[in-house]
C-alpha cells in the first residue's frame, strides 16, 4: 500500500490562539514551563486550564532549551499543548542559539507526530537569539554585519513551516495566529 504523503497546510489567521479548536497548540516558554511572569499568552492559558496544567508541568519540571515537552489540554479546547523551552528563567538576558531553535520546533513536531495529532496551532512571538562565530564577531566589529538579536514573527514562521515540511504524511495543518 502506497500512501501519498501530503505537505502539511499552513494557514495565517487572526484572533486568540487560546480559542483554538484543533488537536494541540505550540506554547513558547521559558525552561521552567510554569514560570509565566513575562508571557501575557501563558498567564492567560495557566488560568484557563486551571490547576492540572500546573500540577503536570511541575511534575515535569525543567525542560532544556532545545526540547520540547507535551500535556494535556485541560480547560482548552486542545487535546494537548506542546510547550517549546527558548529562554532560561534564570538568565533571561541570554538568547536562545539558533540551532538550539530549530531543535525545538523539530522536537515539537515530533512530540505532534507521536501522538497522532494533526492539526496544531502556534503564535510567533519574536525570538532572542545569539549568531555565534569569529566571523561574524568580526564583521560586526567592521561594521560590515549588524548586529540584530531578535528574529521577527515571520522568520519563526519560516523555521517552523521549514521543520515541518519533514513532517509529511503525519501532520496536516500549522494555523499561525497574528
Amino acid at each position: 500500500m502506497n500512501k501519498s504523503k501530503t505537505t502539511p497546510k499552513t494557514y495565517l489567521v487572526k484572533g486568540n490562539i487560546l480559542d483554538f479548536d484543533g488537536d494541540a497548540i505550540i506554547c513558547p516558554c521559558f525552561t521552567d514551563p510554569t514560570y509565566c511572569k513575562e508571557s501575557k499568552l501563558l498567564r492567560t492559558l495557566f488560568e484557563l486550564a486551571g490547576k492540572d496544567l500546573e500540577k503536570e508541568l511541575s511534575s515535569v519540571g525543567f525542560c532544556e532549551v532545545g526540547n520540547a515537552v507535551i500535556t494535556k489540554g485541560y480547560g482548552l479546547k486542545v487535546r494537548n499543548i506542546i510547550f517549546l523551552p527558548y529562554k532560561e528563567k534564570e538568565s533571561p538576558d541570554d538568547a536562545i542559539d539558533f540551532i538550539f531553535l530549530h531543535k525545538s520546533f523539530r522536537n515539537a513536531f515530533s512530540l505532534a507526530s507521536l501522538y497522532g495529532l494533526k492539526t496544531i496551532a502556534m503564535k510567533p512571538t519574536p525570538i532572542e537569539y545569539k549568531k555565534q562565530g569569529r566571523l561574524y564577531r568580526f564583521l560586526v566589529k567592521l561594521g560590515l554585519e549588524k548586529e540584530e538579536r531578535f528574529l521577527q514573527p515571520h522568520e519563526v514562521v519560516d523555521i517552523a513551516t521549514g521543520i515541518l515540511d519533514e513532517c509529511k504524511g503525519k501532520i496536516n495543518e500549522l494555523v499561525i495566529y497574528k
